[in-house]
């Protein structure tokens, strides 16, 4: 009797929780047939309980999803799977297509056995868990597509990658390539960040019309993409592949009005030929790109093994250049600037040195872009600008000092007060110093560039492009920024003395003069080297000049000899 009033108790019980609950019971024989079919999975299902006695719990619901994915339908094998063995299993998650909507179900069950514990049937409880499903799978896309373009993120891609280098075995042939956009900064902050992330997209479709089903397109973040190839990919084959990317990206391209032309440098690593890691794959392909960039952008290169050592030479040079500057092993030259009119000295530009203890004298040809790289070019710049504005205060009140700015120093926000700093320390007057900048310093970011020479002219502090016809230089930037001196390129003053005379390095310097005296600009000549070239830079009404012929660079405590022996006479004649 206590036996039977349970068995109602219990049987009361389930007839509660199949009439309130959103889960539902099942039950089936040993093959996974239906015994026992809920009210409310037969409602889920469109049909009366009774038409589902004896079909199997696993093929009534698989026939509802017939139209699904292949991956979809695998989940069914799954389940099956579990009917065959005589573990419990749970959380088994199946498609499931009800009235068109596509449902998620989660199925639990556990082996029922008789007294000799011979198999004989399944139970367990099925629920509805589309919105969980929904919200997972939203967040498993979310963790590995790229918001903006929908390609794959750095995480999937850094997944996919891994699975060419399995643990314990050789590396599996795949074919990377990665590439950046040229100059795509200066399009962003000029056209808006609107612009620029449309363009990304546009970047996006178009490769993604070049690449093969098995290809992963990614986007690495900012303006980086990365291709991955599988299998053994031929060289020219590959190079093919860059050069289809790049003309993809090369066709012309309209915002707000604007025809814009993309370009693309692209570095191209394979495995297992450059790298047995997926980390190695991802230097190789890096340091081709940069090469790539350093060949002058819009360009396709290869690793090669001597990237490696050029690699590894640039960081052990950079890490000696942040040791220099604690053990003060920089040092800064000074050469003179000479006015042609009078023979009078005007000024001197600072030159930095560095004193390395085993390797001597390191030319800034050879450290100066890393430091830039880097991004180390801005303390050197601050302990540059400090030491000479303390140095230039043992000249004369009448002679100018000149320091080189680089193109991430200027665009630094903290320029300003790293100037302010090194005036206050020194005492030097702000109208003494002139700052000397390239055009791609003024060029990156037109509204920064105009606000920071304002606040600088602001201070009474002069500003030369530095140079200048050697860039892509403007007469209407000219007229924005109101420069103060434009400052003639070697390689032109070269040429007016070398025989035979070089007549378009002529006109150039000859335009470039009048140039700057309609818009009320000094000149100066960098490299001069004869008594010829100067007198002819005097003919042609170059206001200064530098150069070996007028004295070489030379440290501080030569330059006060320097400045008592001069005689402006010397240079008139």
């Amino acid at each position: 009797a206590q036996i039977e009033q349970q068995k109602q108790l219990v049987g009361l019980l389930l007839e509660d929780f199949e009439e309130h609950s959103s889960d539902w019971l099942w039950e089936t024989d040993a093959r996974g047939r239906l015994r026992h079919v809920a009210a409310r999975l037969a409602q889920h299902l469109g049909v009366a309980t009774g038409d589902l006695q004896g079909h199997s719990l696993v093929g009534v619901i698989s026939s509802m999803s017939r139209a699904l994915r292949r991956a979809d339908q695998a989940r069914f094998t799954m389940l099956s799977n579990h009917f065959t063995g005589v573990a419990p299993f749970r959380d088994v998650v199946v498609p499931a297509l009800v009235s068109g909507e596509l449902q998620w179900w989660s199925l639990t069950g556990k082996p029922l056995s008789d007294d000799s514990g011979r198999l004989v049937g399944w139970r367990g409880v099925g629920r509805d868990v589309s919105a969980q499903w929904r919200h997972e799978q939203e967040m498993i896309r979310l963790a590995n597509e790229d918001t903006l373009t929908g390609l794959a993120n750095r995480y999937k891609f850094g997944k996919c990658l891994e699975e060419f280098f399995p643990a314990g075995s050789s590396a599996l042939p795949c074919t990377l390539f990665l590439f950046d956009l040229d100059n795509f900064k200066t399009l962003n902050d000029s056209l808006g960040h609107a612009a620029g992330d449309d363009l990304l997209v546009e970047v996006a479709r178009r490769i993604s019309l070049e690449m093969r089903r098995d290809e992963l397109l990614a986007r690495l973040g900012g303006d980086e993409f990365v291709v991955l190839v599988p299998g053994q990919v031929p060289r020219d084959d590959a190079a093919a592949l860059g050069a289809r990317m790049q003309a993809a990206l090369s066709q012309p391209w309209t915002v707000q009005g604007r025809r814009i032309v993309i370009h693309a440098s692209v570095g191209v690593g394979f495995a297992p030929l450059d790298a047995s890691t997926a980390d190695q794959l991802m230097r190789t392909a890096d340091m081709a790109l940069y090469a790539a960039k350093a060949a002058g952008r819009h360009v396709l290169r290869f690793f090669e093994p001597s990237m490696a050592k050029l690699a590894s030479h640039k960081l052990n040079v950079l890490s000696d250049m942040a040791l220099g500057l604690q053990r003060k092993e920089f040092f800064l030259h000074y050469q003179p600037q000479i006015d042609l009119a009078s023979g009078e000295l005007a000024g001197f530009e600072a030159l930095v040195r560095w004193q390395h203890p085993q390797r001597g004298l390191i030319p800034p040809v050879e450290f100066i872009p890393i430091a830039e790289e880097s991004g180390l070019i801005e303390a050197l710049g601050s302990w540059v600008m400090r030491q000479a504005c303390s140095d230039a205060t043992q000249w004369p009140t009448g002679v100018q000092l000149a320091v080189n700015l680089s193109a991430s120093q200027f665009q630094s926000p903290d320029l300003p007060a790293v100037i302010d700093g090194a005036l206050t320390a020194s005492g030097l007057s702000a109208s003494r110093l002139e700052l000397e900048l390239t055009e791609s310093s003024l060029f990156q970011d037109n509204a920064r560039a105009l606000q920071t020479l304002q606040t600088l002219r602001g201070r009474h502090i002069k500003i030369a492009l530095d140079d200048f016809g050697t860039g892509y230089s403007s007469m209407s930037y000219l007229r924005k920024f109101a420069l103060d001196k434009l400052k003639i390129d070697r390689s032109f003053v070269a040429a007016l003395d070398a025989p035979p005379v070089d007549k378009s390095a002529v006109a150039i310097v000859q335009a470039i003069l009048q140039l700057a005296q309609a818009l009320g600009m000094q000149t100066t000549a960098e490299g001069v080297e004869t008594q010829s070239g100067l007198d002819q830079l005097r003919r042609m009404g170059c206001a200064q000049a530098q150069g070996f012929f007028v004295a070489k660079p030379m440290r501080i405590d030569h330059t006060h000899d320097f400045i008592a022996a001069h005689r402006p006479s010397a240079l008139l004649f």
